[in-house]
């Protein structure tokens, strides 16, 4: 079980983090692992995430699933769904950066949400990518998952048994079942 995934709304969250570091370009996994910890504190403290994404353990730490293929996917595939269309008409990779070339603005991130991924950027912002990999290797959820050299999925019950809403996990899990539900009511106007 996961909440409602929104590209457009990641897309605005990876937007701001580059924007509250002032930087248009930033190494793709510094900013899948900051967006991972935004997620994560985001349940710790509310119940929801703001992505919606789906987890996964890799080698080199957890990662939001979706999220990673988006920032994989290069503008030059002949082929692309409607999620990659909108990711690569703001976003572009070099090498291991992520270079921002559209702003898409940040009218699906709420008040909390923008404070959230600033705090993110202000305390890890400045760390390379395996300085954050490390970091998320401490993570209860991805040690019960360790998936040596393989990928893993992290079930949203791991990651709130690790942020200690244990207690919080049937009416967490019906809030993701509803917000999927109304989503798909809506879904295609």
């Amino acid at each position: 079980m996961s909440f409602r995934f929104d590209a457009n709304k990641v897309a605005q969250a990876t937007a701001y983090m580059l924007k509250s570091m002032n930087e248009k370009r930033h190494n793709f996994m510094a900013l899948l692992k900051m967006l991972y910890i935004a997620d994560r504190q985001s349940l710790k403290e509310t119940g929801f995430p703001i992505t919606g994404d789906t987890y996964a353990a890799m080698k080199h730490g957890p990662v939001l699933s979706r999220t990673y293929d988006l920032m994989k996917t290069s503008e030059d595939w002949p082929e692309k769904d409607s999620e990659e269309r909108l990711w690569t008409e703001h976003f572009r990779r070099d090498n291991c950066d992520l270079c921002l070339l559209r702003d898409p603005g940040s009218g699906e991130l709420s008040e909390y949400e923008m404070e959230k991924l600033q705090d993110v950027c202000r305390r890890f912002g400045a760390r390379d990518r395996f300085e954050l990999a490390d970091f998320t290797h401490t993570f209860p959820e991805w040690k019960k998952n360790d998936p040596g050299d393989s990928s893993v999925t992290i079930e949203l019950t791991d990651l709130l048994d690790a942020v200690d809403r244990g207690n919080d996990i049937e009416a967490i899990l019906q809030s993701a079942r509803e917000d999927r539900y109304f989503s798909s009511l809506f879904a295609g106007r």
